[in-house]
C-alpha cells in the first residue's frame, strides 16, 4: 500500500512499541512456570500461552503488527462511513480486473509503502463499498472527461490539446463534486493507518518534503 513517508515512519514506530508491550506480557506469563516444571509440564504451559496470546490478538489486544494495528482501525473507518452493515453488490469482474490508473484518482506521489493483510471477507467488503458507493460518480466524471476532455480542466483529450467547448465555472464545481463522491481501497486503508497513528495528514508542505528532489 503506498502512501508518504510520515505515515509509513508513524505506522514503523506504533508496531515497535506494541512488539515491546507485547514482550513485556510474554516475560510476565513465562515468570509464572514453576521453576521445577517437567518438560511436559513446561511445554504444556508454553502452549497454554500462546493460545491466551491467539485469544488476545482475535481480541484486538495484542497488536504488533502493521495489520493485527490496521483491521480494526479499518472495521471503525468503514463503520464511520456507513458501509460496515451494509449488503454490497458483487463488483463485476471486468471492473476488479482493469489495469492502469483508475478513473479519479488523485494526483499525488508517494515515496514509501505499507503491508497489511485482510481477512478475506473484509478486504471484499471494502473493495465492494468503494466500487458501488463510487460508481454513479465515476460514470458521471467519465460523461464530463468526453464533453470537456481529461485535464485538470479539461484542456487535454487522451493526450492531445482538446478543441471542444471549456467547461464553465459550474462545470468545474460539478467536476470537484464528482471526484469528491469516489473512494478507492487505498483511500480508505490510508484512513484506517492515519486512525492507528491518531494523527491527521500533514500540511502541504510537509507532505512536499517528503518527496524525492
Amino acid at each position: 500500500m503506498r502512501c508518504h513517508q510520515w505515515l509509513a515512519e508513524a505506522l514503523t514506530a506504533r508496531v515497535a512499541a506494541e512488539k515491546e508491550l507485547e514482550e513485556l506480557w510474554r516475560d510476565a506469563q513465562r515468570a509464572m512456570i514453576p521453576e521445577f516444571a517437567t518438560p511436559a509440564e513446561e511445554t504444556a504451559l508454553h502452549e497454554a500461552i500462546q493460545a491466551e496470546f491467539d485469544e488476545l490478538r482475535k481480541a484486538d489486544q495484542m497488536l504488533s503488527t502493521r495489520s493485527a494495528l490496521i483491521i480494526p482501525a479499518l472495521k471503525a473507518e468503514l463503520e464511520e462511513r456507513g458501509w460496515m452493515r451494509r449488503r454490497w453488490k458483487p463488483v463485476p469482474a471486468g471492473a476488479r480486473s482493469r489495469r492502469g490508473r483508475r478513473v479519479g484518482t488523485p494526483d499525488q506521489r508517494f515515496t514509501h509503502r505499507f503491508v497489511v493483510q485482510l481477512p478475506d471477507n473484509l478486504g471484499e467488503r471494502l473493495v465492494r463499498a468503494c466500487y458501488n458507493s463510487s460508481k454513479k460518480s465515476v460514470e458521471g466524471l467519465q460523461e464530463w472527461r468526453l464533453a470537456f476532455g481529461d485535464g485538470p480542466r479539461g484542456s487535454l483529450h487522451k493526450g492531445k490539446f482538446w478543441l471542444g467547448s471549456g467547461p464553465s465555472r459550474t462545470d468545474l464545481r460539478r467536476k470537484d463534486a464528482l471526484l469528491a463522491g469516489i473512494t478507492y481501497p487505498p483511500d480508505v486503508l490510508r484512513a484506517a493507518a492515519q486512525r492507528v497513528v491518531a494523527t491527521s495528514e500533514p500540511d502541504s508542505a510537509t507532505l512536499a518534503a517528503d518527496e524525492p528532489a
